[in-house]
């Protein structure tokens, strides 16, 4: 999540049963450049899953705050030098 650097911060949310397929590699990185967050509204009966093969994982960064991770499933995720959730 990246807003245009003048503009306020933006914030990806993703609704219950969402399955996100993720490329080799990808990283999923929140506020990289700019305050942003990530809302993952998944809930037990339908959790929000990111998937793939290979695929680096989910980021936080400093300015992420106020995210929320509920019922977040990550699979095939992580390097031996990444968590899939940093």
């Amino acid at each position: 999540v990246a807003p245009a650097a003048d503009g306020p911060p933006s914030t990806l949310t993703i609704e219950p049963g969402v399955e996100v397929k993720l490329a080799p590699n990808a990283t999923v990185a929140i506020a990289y450049y700019n305050a942003g967050k990530l809302v993952v509204k998944g809930t037990a009966e339908k959790p929000v899953k990111f998937s793939g093969t290979g695929w680096r994982g989910v980021t936080l960064h400093d300015a992420a705050g106020g995210s929320s991770l509920q019922h977040l499933v990550l699979s095939g995720a992580g390097t031996d030098d990444q968590a899939a959730l940093t």
